[in-house]
Parts: structure tokens; C-alpha cells; sequence
């Protein structure tokens, strides 16, 4: 628990020292397989904005991340459970033909 108050914290920080972003509010749930999930909305007054995070929080010894190809354009939840995945994120960074756009970066390599 201390590592995770410790990464909220070290993010908090990262947060406000590019912008005056401050943490509104923030809940924690415990989930399944030691995956906690996290819930934080930020708010920078000065630009007027807001973001929500919803962060899954987890030990790299116990979990691996990585990219999962989908050139049929499967929904994520349907592939989920194919893959045997406990947690996952639509990134939306692909163009309509599915080409990458931006970092891509898959078993240590860079892809794109």
C-alpha cells in the first residue's frame, strides 16, 4: 500500500510541476488477481480543464504489459478473455486502416 500512495504521490507531483493541475478527488477499489483499481479526476482552474484517470494499479514482477495486434478491428471486450488478459486499454492511437500513429513499442522494440 505504501508503494501506491508513494506512486499517487510521486504523479501529483509530476502533475502540478508541469501545470496547476491539483487532484480533486481520487477512490480506490481492490479488484481480482492483486489488480487494484484506481479512480483520479484532475482539474487545472487556470486553463479551465479536467482529466479523468482510471488507473490500474498492479507489481511488474507479478504482470506483463504489452500490445495485442488487431487487424480485424475485435472489440476489447472481446479480446480480454482470448488473450487471458486481466486488465486492458482501447490506446485508439491507430489510424482507420489500423496503422499505428505515434510510439509503438511492443517486446522491447520499437515498432513505430
Amino acid at each position: 500500500m505504501v508503494k501506491h500512495r508513494a506512486a499517487l504521490l510521486l504523479f501529483a507531483v509530476a502533475a502540478t510541476a508541469h501545470a496547476e493541475w491539483t487532484i480533486r478527488s481520487s477512490d480506490s477499489e481492490p479488484g481480482r488477481n492483486c489488480i487494484a483499481h484506481r479512480h483520479v479526476v484532475l482539474e487545472n482552474a487556470s486553463a479551465n480543464g479536467s482529466a479523468v484517470l482510471d488507473l490500474a494499479i498492479f507489481s511488474a514482477k507479478s504482470w506483463t504489459l504489452r500490445v495485442i495486434d488487431n487487424p480485424t478491428g475485435e472489440t476489447l471486450s472481446d479480446t480480454m478473455p482470448r488473450e487471458k488478459c486481466a486488465a486492458g486499454v482501447n490506446g485508439g492511437y491507430f489510424s482507420p486502416d489500423f496503422a499505428p500513429i505515434g510510439l509503438l513499442i511492443s517486446d522491447t522494440r520499437m515498432i513505430a
